[in-house]
């Protein structure tokens, strides 16, 4: 695999990153040890290496995964997200693991009832959810009745964290929802892992008032944006694609198989052709 060569302005916003990392672990450690916070995350080690040795998949939700056969992975260890069971496959699938971290759930943005519809269609699902909502009184009614692990992946990808461990006791690296999928799919000792539906050109498609952003069509709330917010999304967008190549690097240093058998889009790593790769396991 081809190393990322970063520029200056990268380099130094990567220190910046790093630096922010450190005051985000400071803080962990103090809100831990004074104010008792974060003890969800102990039971965590209840997934240390549950899937040693295996491969996975996981799987977001671009629109190119409406050209493969998802039902090839039944039987599979799946991670699945976000919105993903508005697609008519996900019954069949019924991923092993949902990860849901995007703030969206818990404003009213998106609805909480995502939880039951999800729950509905794949009963004995396992909810991966951000951390930060575990003493929100929405999600109290959801603690009883799911199996829920929280996870807190708020420390953001750098090369300086190449030779460091995933911990899901603790505050992690991770970025987005895909990439919080396979940092749990390390924690969880998987060697092997593959990912789908990555295309990386969403918020394109959204900008462009397509209603094909996504596998089950689109979000309604990405054609209301407001300027302020594409902008954002813009630069996040940019990073993303940045942080993907740490990712890969991370797993190439760490002995993990990092493969893309996103059909489209724009990230160009490692890429298989999935029809390929099923046929040949």
């Amino acid at each position: 695999m081809c190393i990322y060569e970063r520029n200056t302005k990268e380099k130094i916003d990567d220190i910046y990153f790093e630096i922010i990392n450190k005051l985000r672990c400071i803080k962990f450690i103090y809100d831990r040890v004074f104010k008792g916070k974060h003890k969800q995350l102990k039971k965590n080690i209840d997934l240390k290496d549950n899937h040693k040795n295996k491969r996975c998949f996981v799987i977001g939700n671009g629109p190119s995964i409406n050209k493969q056969d998802l039902t090839l992975l039944k039987d599979e260890i799946v991670f699945m997200v976000n919105r993903a069971f508005l697609d008519s496959r996900y019954e069949i699938i019924k991923p092993k693991y949902h990860v849901i971290v995007d703030p969206k759930l818990v404003t009213g943005e998106w609805s909480i009832s995502f939880l039951d519809e999800i729950a509905k269609k794949n009963p004995d699902v396992t909810f991966l959810l951000n951390s930060g909502w575990y003493n929100l009184d929405i999600l109290k009614p959801y603690k009883e009745k799911y199996n829920i692990y929280w996870i807190d992946g708020s420390l953001t990808i750098t090369p300086m964290f190449f030779n460091k461990r995933i911990d899901l006791t603790k505050r992690t690296y991770s970025n987005a929802v895909v990439e919080h999928g396979i940092t749990a799919a390390i924690y969880m000792g998987c060697d092997v892992i593959n990912i789908m539906g990555v295309d990386g050109n969403g918020l394109c498609y959204s900008l462009l008032g397509r209603t094909d952003s996504h596998s089950y069509g689109h979000n309604p709330e990405d054609l209301t944006m407001s300027f302020q917010t594409i902008i954002r999304s813009l630069n996040s967008m940019s990073n993303s694609l940045r942080k993907w190549h740490h990712l890969f690097e991370y797993c190439s240093k760490n002995e993990i198989k990092l493969n893309n058998l996103t059909k489209s889009g724009i990230l160009k790593i490692n890429n298989l052709s999935f029809d390929e790769y099923i046929k040949e396991k």
